[in-house]
């Protein structure tokens, strides 16, 4: 059975945990399992009695992950490299792998996996309920075969999705050939039983399965899944806990139980964990109801006494004098964790420090947690200061800085987001600039984009560009104006069609669209579907700078309804969802 949570429309439309939790479930729903958990936790009894640094660590990125921006993965490392300062000293490990390093790489991380000095593993890629999505199709060089055996791989495929589906395989065949004209014979095959065989254990060879963990013996006492329904601990089978219940030494693993975005910061606080912070606790700072500890959470690695973290948090988490000495700290992680709680504590009286923080600090992760915290101020400072942001060398901030400017929606950012969108040397970076502009202004983006192409010198990179704003900007601009706005107040669409066009405000917050949006809450004459939809919308433009305007809607909303009404219990909780902006702005 699931279950889906809901705040009640009057409350503070936050989540901050007061405690931590674990869930022990076996991978399975026979009378097995009871075996599973009897070893399981025997095992970890014995393991506890003799704690271990955290000394040894292993990341993955997959493919698909960051679209392929290798500075964000460079960023990330650089970020460790502060978090977890001991791991790249003589004698202890830190290897950081890339799914394009090598074709075996499935072979390789399960040889990394059972390595006995092992502690900690990191995954940052796409998952399933039972599987680790860690490689794609490998790249290719050589004859011209070599390029085509993965096309008819990739074609083959497609036929049996669309037979798995119902659907026609000559209409399928017809779309893929019309879209990039290829011939009847790279099609050959698809449901020919040899070639099926081969073609499945090609496929089981790019990615962990959970059956595959029944022959291995994954040796970290911690592993994090920055993955997509891994942890579905309600599902008979999921993958963290295989990796839990299997015969290795695995202690918890972190991971989610339905799907997650990508572009948050998923190591946040993970160099607490070195520091002798129990899993439970570091989990506190994930304010969210997707991201679960599978085993236990009273699990920690060994550190230095000189810093007993747990106590800290457990009994002085409200003592601003002990936290703002650590601010000084030469340790960056005791640095963002100040931050962060003092923030807590002091909230707006904090912003002049939080700003001279993120300015002078010299560490990623500190000046990170400053503009994190001026984000949940929302102030005019904050948006300021996103305009030297966007210029960090942190590739995540950058890219965070790019996300907020979209939703802010200011048209002065338009300006400081062009040149990262054709420049920066993160992909994502350019793909979350470019992204903004569409927000807050596609049609200006247009111009200030042909503007800046015109100074470029190379002919063939500025046409290269040009192509990828034409694609971008005048199309959304079109559909802007000709699709999503009219059907907003179109009285010929269903009221299906509608609601789907209201639902994109969701992802995409268009600041054109605003206007129109307001009107439909507050039409007494639409349908009450269609404005209890445009309210839950509104709630997602938190962060934008006519936010007043959304609340001014409310208000007149409510006060023209009744306050026991669908209508009213909606509009009051987008009020409070304004008011209190994101529950966390960079991992929403």
């Amino acid at each position: 059975m699931l279950f889906y949570y809901s705040l009640r429309a009057d409350s503070p439309q936050r989540i901050d945990k007061d405690i931590y939790s674990g869930r022990i479930k076996a991978p399975t729903d026979g009378p097995q399992k009871y075996d599973l958990l009897e070893k399981y936790l025997l095992r970890i009894a014995g393991q506890k009695q003799s704690i271990e640094i955290l000394d040894q660590v292993l990341t993955y990125n997959g493919h698909g992950y960051h679209s392929e921006a290798l500075s964000a993965w460079e960023s990330q490392s650089l970020a460790l490299r502060e978090q977890l300062p001991d791991v790249y000293r003589s004698g202890q490990s830190i290897k950081s792998l890339y799914h394009s390093m090598t074709y075996e790489m499935k072979g390789y991380l399960f040889s990394e996996l059972e390595q006995e000095a092992l502690d900690l593993a990191i995954f940052h890629a796409h998952g399933g309920t039972q599987a680790q999505y860690i490689q794609g199709l490998p790249a290719v060089s050589g004859t011209v075969k070599k390029y085509i055996d993965p096309i008819r791989l990739y074609l083959r495929g497609r036929l049996r999705r669309a037979k798995r589906r119902n659907q026609s395989l000559e209409e399928a065949k017809a779309e893929l050939q019309s879209q990039h004209h290829f011939p009847d014979e790279w099609f050959e095959g698809a449901f020919d039983d040899s070639v099926m065989v081969a073609d499945s254990i090609f496929w089981s060879q790019q990615d962990i399965y959970s059956e595959d963990l029944e022959n291995i013996s994954p040796q970290a006492e911690v592993i994090i899944f920055d993955q997509c329904f891994t942890g579905a601990f309600f599902e008979p089978s999921y993958l963290a806990g295989s990796y839990l219940f299997g015969t290795g030494s695995v202690v918890a693993g972190v991971a989610n139980s339905v799907n997650v975005k990508q572009d948050i910061w998923s190591d946040e606080f993970i160099g607490l964990l070195a520091e002798g912070v129990r899993l439970g606790n570091w989990h506190r700072f994930r304010n969210d109801l997707e991201n679960h500890i599978i085993g236990d959470p009273t699990f920690r690695y060994a550190a230095e006494p000189s810093e007993p973290l747990n106590r800290a948090l457990s009994c002085r988490r409200n003592a601003a004098g002990y936290w703002k000495r650590k601010l000084n700290s030469r340790n960056p992680n005791l640095r963002s964790l100040a931050i962060h709680l003092l923030f807590d504590i002091e909230g707006r009286e904090m912003e002049t420090s939080l700003v001279d923080i993120y300015h002078h600090d010299p560490s990623f992760i500190v000046r990170l947690q400053a503009l994190k915290s001026l984000a949940r101020l929302r102030t005019p400072a904050f948006e300021e200061i996103l305009l030297t942001s966007i210029r960090d060398p942190y590739e995540l901030i950058r890219r965070i800085t790019a996300t907020w400017m979209g939703v802010i929606g200011k048209e002065e950012y338009i300006a400081a987001l062009i040149e990262p969108s054709i420049l920066d040397n993160s992909r994502r970076v350019q793909y979350q600039a470019a992204g903004a502009i569409e927000k807050i202004d596609p049609a200006k983006g247009y111009q200030l984009t042909q503007e800046f192409l015109s100074t470029l010198s190379d002919p063939f990179f500025r046409e290269k560009e040009q192509q990828s704003a034409n694609w971008n900007y005048p199309p959304t601009e079109k559909s802007l104006r000709t699709e999503i706005i009219p059907a907003l107040q179109s009285d010929t669409l269903s009221t299906k069609e509608r609601l789907q066009t209201i639902r994109r405000f969701r992802n995409y917050q268009y600041q054109a669209a605003l206007p129109d949006l307001l009107a439909l809450a507050e039409n007494n004459n639409e349908e009450l579907s269609l404005r209890i939809a445009t309210l839950e919308a509104l709630g997602w433009f938190a962060f934008s700078h006519n936010r007043e305007q959304i609340l001014a809607s409310c208000d007149a909303v409510m006060a023209a309804s009744a306050g026991d009404s669908d209508l009213y219990q909606e509009a009051l909780k987008t009020r409070k969802r304004i008011i209190a902006g994101s529950n966390d702005p960079l991992n929403p």
